[in-house]
């Protein structure tokens, strides 16, 4: 059907690029979801529980590795200073990504029991190497969007989860292991192939690449570590909030029930989603540099965004524990009571955030940074309140989702002003 709908729009166009992202992220999606009933008669919840804890930790560490400069790659106007930008990120990564596994060794009793969890504490030495990979990566793929080698994205996607989702499959020894080591796998594979993929655009840019330029660039884009680092910080934190407090307020089960919830609820929501931000991003960049405003861009995507999603999300309201107890077994209803909590704000979720980078294209960080704060306050307040008030984690989620819901709809507020230029 995909591959009909591509034929019908020309080459290069908005729909086009669109098309041909979904066709790869559909794909790439869909094989997690597929084996998702495996893996949950594989690992039990508190195996979920610890890999959920494991990408918190790894995922909030991230952020800081690239300086947030690869965010800058598709901006400049001229290759040139796109490359430096890239191999500025990538020596950032490196150093950043060898001093977390000092401290990790140094400090993996502290912050084991930090966490609450003796279980983590072999895999914290595994998280430097997952924020290496994942800061490449990111230097790679923003590259690739640049380009507009939208295919090679796709196909490296589809390469990525289905790593992943064989390697968990594989390893599934009783713990959280398989889970963490097929995460690993898919990351390795599709960070090497998708760096081979781009050769060619490596090897013309070598020559463009110098220290004078580097240091240029870096004080060119200094608002995205300046600013960045710290709202993507706090964007990732309270994302991930629900894992680390679940965890340690309730239990590594309850984190594991929210982490499927997570899994199966975002992934399909961010199939269309991710690929219309994908070329917005490049779309509305290239509108606001020529124009000064992307109002026309943005209105139309905002549209399709909630068209695609109302009827979904209203459907999956009254059917999330069935459908969960039917596909994961009856183990996991719990799960589905937790997404049709979350129903609200992955709705507000799913029509905001391909729009969020007009944050960056508009270069108003600052705004992006006081948002995420409140971002990241709300979420340790709800889940606190439904603790310490009622100790139910139905309730702590429920606040969650209201929560989120409210503060994603500011966010559309605020981009679309962005976008009037």
């Amino acid at each position: 059907m995909l591959y009909q709908l591509k034929k019908r729009f020309p080459s290069g166009s908005f729909a086009r690029n669109v098309l041909t992202l979904m066709t790869g992220t559909t794909i790439a999606q869909a094989i997690p979801i597929a084996i998702s009933p495996i893996l949950t008669r594989l690992y039990t919840p508190d195996d979920f529980g610890i890999f959920a804890l494991y990408m918190a930790i790894a995922s909030i560490l991230s952020v800081i590795a690239t300086g947030r400069y690869e965010l800058a790659i598709i901006l400049p106007e001229t290759d040139e200073d796109a490359a430096n930008i890239a191999i500025l990120a990538i020596i950032l990564t490196f150093d950043i990504s060898f001093i977390m596994l000092f401290f990790m060794f140094i400090f993996n009793s502290e912050i084991t029991e930090l966490l609450g969890h003796q279980e983590i504490s072999p895999w914290l030495y595994f998280v430097p190497l997952t924020v290496l990979l994942t800061g490449i990566y990111q230097v790679f793929y923003y590259w690739a969007n640049r380009k507009k080698h939208y295919r090679e994205i796709g196909k490296n996607k589809v390469l990525r989860s289905t790593t992943t989702s064989v390697t968990q499959i594989g390893f599934s020894f009783g713990n959280s292991f398989g889970l963490i080591a097929g995460m690993i796998a898919g990351q390795s594979i599709a960070t090497v192939r998708l760096g081979s993929c781009l050769k060619n655009d490596i090897i013309k840019n070598q020559f463009m690449i110098n220290r004078s330029l580097i240091y240029k660039v870096a004080s060119r884009f200094s608002k995205f570590p300046k600013y960045l680092i710290v709202a993507h910080t706090f964007n990732t934190a309270s994302a991930q909030m629900p894992v680390i407090m679940l965890s340690s307020l309730f239990s590594t089960t309850v984190s594991g029930f929210y982490a499927l919830t997570y899994r199966v609820i975002s992934l399909p929501m961010s199939i269309i989603g991710g690929a219309i931000g994908d070329v917005f991003r490049q779309r509305a960049a290239d509108d606001f540099v020529k124009n000064g405003h992307c109002q026309e861009i943005y209105i139309k995507t905002l549209k399709h965004l909630t068209a695609i999603a109302i009827l979904p999300s209203v459907l999956f309201f009254f059917i999330a524990p069935d459908l969960f107890a039917l596909f994961f077994s009856e183990n996991w209803r719990i799960a589905g009571e937790y997404a049709r909590l979350m129903t609200i704000a992955f709705f507000f979720q799913f029509i905001t955030s391909p729009l969020s980078s007009m944050f960056m294209i508009a270069e108003k960080q600052e705004l992006d940074l006081v948002w995420q704060i409140f971002r990241l306050l709300f979420a340790i307040l709800s889940i606190l309140l439904g603790y310490i008030y009622f100790s139910d984690a139905n309730i702590a989620i429920l606040f969650f989702s209201i929560s989120f819901s409210l503060l994603y709809f500011i966010s559309a507020v605020m981009t679309y002003r962005f976008s009037c230029g």
